[in-house]
């Protein structure tokens, strides 16, 4: 039996309506779309953080995704869906 490469398995979940959007892998991740936010999965097709309103690749093991909830909220996150909130980005002086 073939084992099937992790970026066609996306690809599958994705065609079968599992995501309403795909993003190739970038740094071992990938980028999904259910409903109107955006999450990661990892290579074991485990959705490590989901509920995002925006989201960027990631790069050397981390992300920045941002949240709006009143204000705008930015977090860097790891592969592990660990976060930690940035501050001062895109604020005016």
């Amino acid at each position: 039996m073939k084992k099937q490469n992790i970026k066609d398995a996306y690809y599958a979940d994705y065609m079968n309506n599992k995501y309403d959007e795909y993003k190739n892998l970038e740094d071992g991740m990938a980028i999904v779309r259910i409903g109107g936010k955006w999450g990661y999965l990892n290579a074991d097709g485990e959705l490590i953080a989901d509920g995002l309103d925006a989201v960027e690749p990631f790069i050397d093991g981390w992300a920045l995704a941002r949240v709006y909830e009143g204000d705008v909220e930015y977090l860097f996150i790891n592969k592990a869906g660990h976060t930690m909130n940035v501050h001062g980005i895109g604020q005016k002086n």
